[in-house]
């Protein structure tokens, strides 16, 4: 893009998981689902868009607990996008969503009674 012009990408998503406990490794199948909003700036045709998307994924996932009600946990996912999502400028792609994925991550949890 030239001086002036911009596009920014966002997405917003929701993952559920289903997890089967195997001794301490959890073992879960994840759905996806959301919402990706492309906006160009300076652009002669200047607008948003926003386009759904799902995934399906797995995850392993190792917790441990803190205290009776806090713990951290540890993941790595692998997911596959059943949508692409692509944004053009002039119809030249800009953006394209990756058809597979994978995350590393390490986080807390709170235990609900």
């Amino acid at each position: 893009l030239g001086d002036g012009m911009r596009a920014s990408i966002a997405a917003r998503e929701l993952a559920v998981a289903s997890c089967l406990v195997v001794g301490r490794p959890r073992f879960c199948g994840v759905v996806d689902a959301g919402w990706t909003t492309g906006n160009g700036t300076g652009l002669m045709d200047s607008n948003t868009e926003r386009l759904a998307f799902a995934a399906v994924g797995l995850r392993l996932e190792v917790r441990a607990g803190v205290s009776p009600a806090l713990g951290i946990r540890a993941f790595v996912e692998a997911s596959q996008r059943l949508t692409t999502t692509r944004f053009l400028v002039d119809d030249q792609p800009v953006w394209t969503s990756p058809a597979r994925e994978v995350w590393i991550g390490v986080g807390g949890f709170l235990r609900v009674p």
